[in-house]
């Protein structure tokens, strides 16, 4: 898993790639999901305790039930 490693190999056809696998801290991952939460409200929106309005800071505490992960080619 990669959570015990922090690496992963992704596969896609025949295509295989390796990645280096960093959570980001939550105040980087706020961004990132207020952003994911804006461009697909029906498809997440529910999963959230927040809407696409709230703040940063809101979306930082989102960041414990929704991780998001740098992946870097290794």
């Amino acid at each position: 898993m990669a959570f015990d490693t922090g690496r992963v190999t992704l596969h896609r056809g025949r295509a295989i790639e390796s990645f280096v696998v960093t959570e980001l801290p939550a105040a980087e991952a706020a961004a990132i999901l207020k952003r994911y939460l804006a461009e697909h409200p029906r498809t997440v929106g529910a999963y959230f305790d927040v809407n696409k309005d709230a703040t940063l800071e809101e979306f930082a505490a989102e960041a414990v039930q929704h991780p998001v992960f740098r992946l870097q080619a290794s």
